[in-house]
């Protein structure tokens, strides 16, 4: 009766002071009470749909309280209560803890002398947010990546990480690159705290910056090519074998996923073309795939994690995996905003990679875009 969905709710919640409202049964009195509006105007406001501006009662803003948890419901009620606005960072540390379904019923101020409503303060907070911090490795996730180094390469980031200095690029990248590109696609931690990026994305970029520019490349003979297709499994070994002796490209997804099972010194010595109709080496194909993909595919245990799109109902994830086993025939915008509105956007906002390897941009960046198409709507 009293539901959050309902258009109906502020009223009915006034109406039944809370006493049968469930969302409302754990606030504090304080929420029960209206801001600076009196009982009266604020009564009067939602009577009136065409008032075009309006406080909001803290009654309206239960929803959002209940989402944000105590502490931050405790800081918003006295900012409301005071007339003084929360600093920026602590409002939007709150609000990005709110689904935007309940955001965008709050279609008013919090208090007088906002140039923004709370619903458009929630659309800056998400359009501003910065991908989320990223953690150090852990020792078993270090120790992981350091099995495949050899001794020079382990004792010279043991030495980085225990000083915590970073190794120069060059150094850095010589040693990253004897990681297996399996093993490193799933390294989604900094090496220490001074990082900006995981190590998969730094192997990303070591690979990408390696020199494969030739001119005119010769196309690749069957010996040149045992290398990467041993390396491969059987079913990209006969799919790129037909392709070649058709001389018809495949699709980029399907080149992409047979190419991750190379090991970079693999991939990167292969300077020519696997057949006439191609313009790129092997190499340059490789570095492609690598660096447009492999670093920023989300694993499915991310994305549908407790941390990343758990909270979708069942249809939506059954639509978004359809979408991830078909990446030629990607989610159209619109059903994947639908979908990402249930997540809230600490959640969306930490997955900084991409959804399927067809993807505009990261999760967190499609999702900012829904939540700006939705409030400049």
């Amino acid at each position: 009766m009293c539901s959050k969905q309902s258009k109906k709710w502020k009223k009915k919640c006034k109406k039944l002071k809370c006493g049968a409202c469930p969302e409302c049964a754990s606030l504090s009195e304080q929420v029960q009470d209206v801001d600076d509006v009196g009982d009266d105007d604020a009564a009067a406001e939602d009577d009136d749909d065409d008032v075009g501006l309006k406080l909001c009662t803290k009654i309206e803003a239960a929803p959002s309280f209940l989402e944000m948890g105590p502490s931050c419901q405790a800081d918003y009620i006295a900012a409301m209560d005071t007339s003084t606005p929360l600093a920026e960072d602590r409002r939007c540390e709150c609000l990005r803890k709110v689904d935007l379904a309940t955001a965008a019923e709050l279609d008013c101020y919090s208090m007088k002398g906002k140039e923004a409503t709370i619903f458009e303060e929630f659309g800056q907070c998400v359009g501003s947010a910065q991908s989320s911090p990223l953690t150090v490795c852990s020792a078993s996730q270090t120790e992981a990546v350091m099995s495949q180094m050899d001794s020079t390469c382990k004792t010279l980031l043991e030495d980085a990480l225990s000083n915590g200095t970073p190794l120069d690029n060059s150094t850095r990248c010589d040693c990253f690159m004897q990681i297996n590109p399996t093993v490193a696609k799933s390294v989604r931690c900094k090496t220490n705290s001074l990082q900006e990026f995981t190590l998969g994305e730094e192997y990303a970029q070591c690979v990408a910056a390696a020199p494969t520019s030739i001119s005119n490349p010769p196309i690749c003979t069957p010996d040149d090519l045992v290398p990467p297709f041993l390396q491969m499994d059987a079913e990209c070994g006969t799919m790129l074998r037909d392709a070649i002796d058709t001389n018809t490209p495949t699709t980029q997804e399907k080149r992409c996923a047979c190419y991750e099972q190379v090991d970079d010194d693999v991939g990167l010595a292969l300077a020519c073309m696997t057949m006439p109709a191609k313009k790129m080496t092997l190499a340059q194909e490789y570095q492609l795939c690598v660096a447009e993909s492999m670093s920023t595919l989300c694993s499915e245990d991310a994305l549908f994690g407790t941390a990343g799109l758990a909270a979708m109902s069942s249809d939506c994830k059954a639509t978004l995996k359809a979408a991830l086993a078909n990446p030629d025939d990607p989610l159209e915008d619109e059903a994947q905003c639908t979908c990402y509105e249930q997540i809230k956007p600490e959640n969306a906002l930490s997955l900084r990679c991409k959804s399927t390897k067809g993807s505009g941009g990261t999760v967190a960046s499609q999702y900012q875009t829904c939540v700006g198409e939705a409030v400049s709507d």
